[in-house]
């Protein structure tokens, strides 16, 4: 006496290394395996970033490494890590929350609405690889802000705007991360533990509201780690 389903979605299928997976191949893939391997947050990030959802892919240990490297090493972990221990060693461990914006702050600040904006819109319509796009595009704007802003030359010359700088890319890590918690769980509550952030207290339909009030960072470390060459041999 169950209701039927108001929508049904159908995955699509996989090929292994560009061969179809079956006995006479012997080429299933163990999901312990790897997992063990790469990470439960890597592999799940993979197979929803890779191949759009519904559709076919093929599944390679290069393609992993490729993936997770480009986007979760390179360009969000190192986000994290490049802000997350500049103010660990530079400013006490403490984010002042000063957001006294310049028109290039607001700018940003306004994409980061627009890219959360497409993201929700694409996750209601299981378009995951499409939503994830626009996370990472936010993400890769946010390392172009800071490789111009630059806040340990501002450390030298003005602290105040330093401090500007820093609050303005806190705030849009917390907000990436929060956009990637759905496909990322674990590792993105690490990064809430070192932003000292409570999950619960966090909603993705209210990022209008700045914070005001200093927080201080807990000890920064790598999120994730590179997977090396010898890994998808």
């Amino acid at each position: 006496n169950l209701p039927p389903p108001k929508r049904i979605f159908a995955h699509g299928w996989w090929t292994n290394e560009g061969k179809k997976i079956s006995k006479s191949e012997n080429n299933g893939i163990d999901p312990y395996d790897i997992i063990s391997t790469y990470g439960l947050d890597q592999i799940r990030f993979f197979l929803f970033r890779e191949v759009p959802f519904g559709q076919d892919g093929d599944f390679s240990k290069k393609a992993i490494a490729q993936r997770v490297n480009a986007d979760l090493s390179n360009n969000y972990g190192n986000l994290i890590q490049r802000i997350c221990s500049f103010i660990n060693n530079h400013c006490d461990n403490k984010v002042e929350n000063i957001f006294d914006l310049t028109t290039e702050d607001k700018k940003l600040f306004e994409y980061s609405l627009l890219k959360i904006k497409n993201y929700i819109f694409l996750m209601d319509n299981q378009e995951i690889d499409k939503a994830l796009k626009e996370t990472f595009e936010l993400i890769s704007e946010i390392n172009v802000y800071i490789d111009k802003q630059a806040p340990w030359i501002l450390k030298k010359n003005d602290k105040i705007r330093m401090n500007v700088v820093l609050s303005v890319c806190i705030e849009l890590i917390k907000r990436s991360t929060l956009l990637l918690y759905p496909i990322i769980p674990d590792s993105c509550l690490k990064v809430f533990k070192i932003l000292n952030l409570d999950i619960h207290k966090l909603d993705i339909f209210n990022f209008t509201k700045l914070p005001s009030k200093l927080v201080k960072l807990n000890s920064s470390e790598p999120i994730f780690p590179r997977i090396e060459s010898h890994n998808n041999d």
